[in-house]
């Protein structure tokens, strides 16, 4: 009498089933050893273990009609592999991200104080409960601000998409200051944070002048152009010259302000522009490793900038 017995297939019953093929897929590599060597010779061999395990795993799986197939099964595998493996990297990723941060941060604490400083100087009469939630709001931004500038490192972000830091904090401290400051001096202080920001536009061009000058040797006319070409076409991004405090030298030159070449090159005379053109190959700009931090000026700042003072703390 045959009697059928219906197996509910599960994992675990697939891993004992597939110990089992694995022994006998070794035994089966050689014939049983009390067969006589010529009769031996005269066997077919076997297909290789790993070919027989497979055959044997298919045909398990094609004879347990509704469940899954050997490769949903070997893919599920990987996708739980890959899983665990990506959310490995990740939880990696976010520590490495936070430790920039907190590192980013002790240099965007000098930033901050000039900042609250500019705040104290226009809105002399904000009350102390509300002088409290700013300075907690800016501390935040601070974090918040350093965890960004991390994570855009980490990510490959830097170059022209880097984060001008001081604008960003200015903007996330005003975006707290504005409820609770009187609006005549709210509108005070946003006017000195423009002309604070004019006045670094001015040194940048002028940097740019000079740097121009001690390469290409430019008359007084075309100095006064450049600038003036500069000034009315302006662009915030163009700040970056302020960034290269240290000095970096690429192939033994300055970097060359190769961002503003439509405000420059056509005040250049033929010889001028073939020495720019060499220039700007052999130095670009964007060659120059920027991370969103202008390490330059922070490490001035940490010596000089204004400390959190106790008005702050009422």
């Amino acid at each position: 009498m045959r009697v059928a017995l219906r197996i509910g297939v599960g994992t675990a019953w697939y891993g004992a089933v597939l110990v089992g093929l694995v022994g006998l897929a070794h035994a089966a590599d050689e014939p049983p050893p009390e067969t006589p060597r010529a009769e031996r010779d005269k066997i077919e061999p076997l297909p290789p273990t790993p070919l027989l395990l497979e055959q044997a795993l298919r045909g398990l799986f094609e004879a347990a009609p509704g469940l899954e197939t050997l490769e949903d099964f070997m893919q599920r595998a990987s996708n739980r592999n890959r899983a665990a493996a990506e959310a490995a990297a990740e939880v990696q990723r976010r520590q490495l991200i936070r430790q920039q941060a907190r590192h980013f941060e002790q240099f965007l604490q000098p930033l901050l104080g000039v900042e609250l400083a500019l705040v104290r100087d226009t809105c002399g009469s904000l009350p102390a409960a509300a002088r409290r939630e700013v300075l907690a709001a800016s501390r935040r931004a601070v974090g918040q601000l350093a965890e960004e500038v991390a994570r855009r490192q980490m990510d490959g972000q830097g170059g022209t998409d880097t984060i001008d830091v001081r604008q960003e904090l200015h903007r996330r401290v005003a975006a707290a200051l504005e409820p609770l400051a009187a609006p005549e001096e709210f509108a005070a202080y946003q006017r000195e944070s423009l002309l604070r920001q004019e006045r670094r536009a001015e040194a940048a061009r002028l940097r740019i002048v000079a740097k121009l000058d001690q390469q290409l040797g430019l008359t007084a006319a075309q100095r006064g152009d450049v600038l003036e070409d500069l000034r009315i076409h302006w662009q915030a991004d163009w700040i970056r010259e302020l960034e290269n405090h240290d000095g970096v030298l690429i192939n033994d030159q300055p970097p060359a302000p190769d961002f503003a070449a439509a405000r420059i090159v056509p005040h250049l005379d033929p010889v001028q522009r073939m020495q720019w053109d060499a220039w700007a190959r052999a130095a670009a700009w964007d060659a120059v490793p920027r991370g969103g931090i202008d390490w330059g000026a922070l490490n001035a700042l940490q010596q000089h900038s204004q400390k959190i003072d106790a008005w702050w703390r009422p």
